[in-house]
């Protein structure tokens, strides 16, 4: 994943991550135009994944207290 500086937003952006769900034949993954100019996406659909597991994953986050956030995240994430 590369994360977009938005220097109006003043924020970091996954902006064009979504064209990873389309299907691998669609015209929008070889476009480099008019979306992120000069990128191609390539790597595969990921895999879908269940409400179970999207659950566990939440409930494995652990609270940082003392950051305000979750143990691990900018680490992992």
């Amino acid at each position: 994943m590369r994360f977009s500086w938005l220097k109006r937003g003043g924020k970091f952006s996954l902006f064009n991550q979504h064209r990873q769900f389309l299907h691998l034949d669609h015209a929008f993954r070889r476009d480099i135009k008019n979306f992120r100019k000069g990128v191609q996406v390539t790597n595969s659909v990921p895999q879908m994944m269940t409400s179970a597991e999207v659950r566990a994953e939440i409930e494995a986050l652990k609270d940082d207290k003392e950051k305000g956030g979750f143990i691990g995240y900018g680490q992992k994430h």
